[in-house]
């Protein structure tokens, strides 16, 4: 099922094997095998040699919970389908969980996107990766977005995106974390604010800090406006943190 949920096979050149002939064989295109494998030379394939197959349908889900198992799909589908996006990693969740970032462009001018701050806001992270792969489409097309050419993006600007900066209460808020100690740790969490529905209004991440809160950007403001609500401990949503 793995290609299903990446987007992308990897095919393992036999005798009498083309390009042509493999692309074919799984109903993607020509153009897309070879974007997919820009060092492969396509009149001297070697017997044994793998080749990276993008299937004949779109990378990122919008019909779906986007949990962080779908995001890490979606992520590795792109990665693959379009050789040109770098995929990284930030860093860690509080429980472990990969915090990617995906990078498109090598211009000068530096623009950061993210998503996923909020755990039930998690909506935003299939949007802003379903964008991207648009972006991604049409920059290998040599076509435009919104009336901009995308090659023109991509040489003019960086862009960094951060899809899901929270995975963990993401996960908590989809359903895909149900059991364990960081999900008992929510539920007891929650009982201290029993008017925020659980888990369906959690915010916060996992340990109860609201991620949106945590910049050094009047941090000591929100936090006398957030302690005033009632928000003095760990809690689904609107807890600054200690520092």
């Amino acid at each position: 099922l793995m290609p299903w949920y990446t987007g992308f096979l990897t095919h393992t050149v036999l005798s009498g094997d083309s390009l042509y002939r493999i692309a074919r064989m799984y109903g993607s295109t020509l153009r897309a095998v070879e974007l997919a494998n820009p060092g492969l030379d396509a009149l001297n394939l070697q017997i044994g040699a793998e080749v990276i197959v993008p299937l004949p349908f779109s990378v990122v889900p919008t019909d779906i919970a986007f949990g962080s198992t779908a995001l890490s799909y979606a992520v590795r589908g792109l990665a693959a389908r379009y050789p040109f996006l770098t995929l990284s990693e930030a860093g860690k969740s509080v429980m472990g969980r990969s915090l990617y970032t995906l990078q498109f462009g090598r211009g000068d001018t530096a623009v950061l996107y993210n998503a996923a701050h909020h755990a039930n806001e998690w909506i935003t992270s299939p949007l802003l990766l379903h964008f991207l792969e648009k972006l991604c489409a049409a920059y290998a097309a040599g076509d435009g977005l919104a009336g901009y050419s995308a090659e023109a993006l991509y040489n003019k600007v960086t862009l960094t995106v951060v899809p899901m900066v929270n995975p963990d209460g993401v996960d908590l808020v989809v359903g895909e974390l149900t059991e364990g100690r960081f999900f008992d740790g929510a539920r007891a969490i929650a009982r201290n604010y029993p008017a925020i529905p659980f888990p369906k209004g959690w915010k916060a991440n996992i340990a109860g800090t609201d991620l949106n809160l945590q910049y050094p950007a009047e941090w000591e403001r929100a936090r006398e406006i957030k302690f005033a609500q009632g928000y003095t401990t760990p809690a689904p949503r609107d807890f600054v943190g200690s520092a």
